[in-house]
């Protein structure tokens, strides 16, 4: 661990919750009321090698994630407590990763002081590809069109230049002033992450430029549960409560347990005590039994020649003792 670069990635993703836990909660549509809740989602893995072309390998079974619906405050203290579990202070490189949320750099100002902070470039693409679409919305060629040099731009770390073009398009479209006004809120998301999006200085270091781990766990660790078909969770019920956890994982259901390794810990302790415990006597029993009969196969692997070279010397039917004659 004292020789790797250690990453740590966050996200949200909504699920859906029953009414009680919406309630005095504004949804995300303009007059209805709540119907999900944001679940933060932390992952914490290593970084050693990079591949013959220079691009980052992740350590081998080096994922762990952490999880909870609750304040990003709260969920800082949650991931900064994984990160230091797996040797955040040792780490040669530290590297925080996210979607560009005000609250993930929030918490790695507080958390993580002088990590270096990247925003994902696949999120970034997802910027530029939302103002190509409200500037041809109706035209998919002239969308590719414009895409073209300003994702070059983006993948290049050119950020200056490409915000102030956006800047100049806002304002040749100020007679639209809800469109005018959405492009000079994409040209401030790219400003105010500048440093976060210097790519090729990254990808020289050796360092991942994507959140593809995290958004896997979104999908594995939180979506295979949380988001299926009819689900809606009670807050207290969606990650287990906190003394059902085990270094601050979220705990597995039984049909679950594939996605075991993602958390980096046996499936047994991450349900309840008393399953756990359960387990661990049937564990101990199976274990007891392989040993006694082992013990019990090789006892008979001894005595059986034995038995034979009885027989050899001392048949039934005409027992001859040493020095007695007929």
């Amino acid at each position: 661990m004292r020789n790797a670069r250690n990453r740590v990635l966050m996200d949200g993703v909504q699920v859906p919750v029953v009414a009680a836990e919406t309630e005095g909660r504004t949804g995300r549509i303009e007059g209805q009321r709540a119907r999900t809740r944001e679940c933060k989602l932390g992952c914490v893995f290593t970084q050693t090698t990079v591949d013959k072309d220079g691009w980052a390998i992740r350590d081998p079974d080096s994922t762990t994630y952490v999880g909870a619906i609750e304040t990003a405050a709260e969920f800082g203290f949650r991931i900064y407590t994984e990160a230091w579990r797996r040797g955040w202070e040792w780490a040669t490189i530290k590297v925080v990763m996210g979607d560009g949320a005000v609250w993930i750099w929030n918490l790695a100002d507080q958390h993580f002081p002088g990590a270096i902070q990247i925003v994902d470039l696949y999120h970034a693409r997802e910027h530029l590809w939302k103002i190509a679409a409200l500037l041809h919305p109706h035209d998919q060629a002239a969308k590719k069109l414009w895409m073209t040099p300003m994702k070059d731009l983006l993948d290049d770390g050119d950020i200056e230049p490409l915000v102030t073009h956006l800047r100049e398009i806002a304002a040749a479209h100020a007679g639209a002033a809800a469109l005018s006004q959405e492009l000079l809120k994409e040209a401030e998301y790219f400003a105010t992450n500048a440093d976060r999006m210097r790519y090729p200085e990254f990808r020289e270091k050796g360092l991942f430029v994507g959140s593809g781990v995290i958004e896997a766990g979104c999908k594995s660790v939180i979506g295979s549960r949380l988001k299926r078909s009819g689900m809606r969770n009670a807050r207290n019920r969606v990650l287990d409560c906190p003394w059902r956890q085990r270094h601050h994982r979220p705990a597995l259901l039984p049909h679950q347990w594939e996605v075991r390794r993602l958390l980096g810990a046996g499936s047994y302790c991450l349900i309840n005590p008393f399953f756990s415990l359960l387990c661990r006597t049937l564990h101990v029993l199976v274990l007891t039994f392989v040993v006694l009969a082992a013990a019990c196969a090789q006892g008979a692997a001894l005595i059986a020649p034995m038995g034979v070279a009885w027989n050899a010397w001392s048949p039934t039917a005409s027992r001859q003792w040493p020095g007695n004659s007929s």
